[in-house]
């Protein structure tokens, strides 16, 4: 029987039983088994070529470098002392006792995350940021605040955040602005080598183009 290219190709993706006469030459890829570092990923080495059915790793590899990243970012530090600093700009503003004759009346109800939106004059979308807090009272959208990241930033409804917490948020607004282009780029940049260069490239220089992935990867190695 003619061997079927993509039933063949799809068995070899999918991981589908085959019998041997529908392969008609065509073999599986052999996978490599890689040590796992304390995050439990797999981690390569940094010699070994990188192969086609290897992008899920590198995926795994990507999302959890730019994980610690945030995890750098969030401390429990920075998010109590944040926390802290929201709080009390909230208590100055909405004082407990009134927000307790409000709440009896129907007109605040317990919140208990505070979150921080971001505007700025570049027209990109970045995650709002959330710290829980202790259930309290809280009028409609009492509980939010807006950190302008530039100048020109569209103005807001909501409280603009302390000064002082305006370098940490440009942190994690920075980490969430180039968290999915520079993902897609380095999930992507292996096959876009091997089409320049007809060649797959080596997990070193994936590490090399990516220095976020690099660090992180020689951390996992160090244990």
């Amino acid at each position: 029987m003619k061997p079927d290219p993509a039933r063949v190709n799809r068995a070899l993706v999918m991981g589908e039983r085959i019998r041997p006469s529908q392969l008609g030459g065509a073999t599986r890829p052999r996978l490599r088994s890689w040590p796992r570092g304390p995050s439990g990923v797999p981690i390569p080495s940094a010699s070994a070529t990188y192969r086609k059915h290897e992008q899920g790793l590198l995926k795994d590899i990507a999302k959890a470098a730019w994980e610690a990243d945030l995890v750098a970012i969030r401390t429990p530090e920075a998010v109590d002392h944040a926390t802290a600093v929201l709080l009390a700009d909230i208590d100055r503003r909405f004082p407990p006792a009134d927000m307790a004759v409000l709440a009896r009346y129907g007109c605040a109800e317990a919140a208990s995350t505070v979150g921080v939106g971001f505007s700025s004059a570049v027209d990109a979308y970045i995650s709002p940021l959330h710290l829980a807090i202790a259930p309290r009272a809280l009028p409609y959208r009492g509980g939010w605040f807006n950190a302008a990241l530039d100048p020109d930033a569209p103005k807001s409804k909501d409280a603009p955040v302390p000064d002082e917490l305006l370098p940490w948020l440009r942190r994690y607004a920075g980490h969430e602005l180039a968290r999915r282009p520079d993902y897609l780029d380095a999930v992507h940049w292996p096959g876009q080598l091997k089409a320049r260069e007809k060649r797959w490239p080596r997990w070193a220089e994936i590490e090399a183009q990516f220095p976020r992935i690099g660090a992180w990867l020689a951390r996992e190695r160090a244990f």
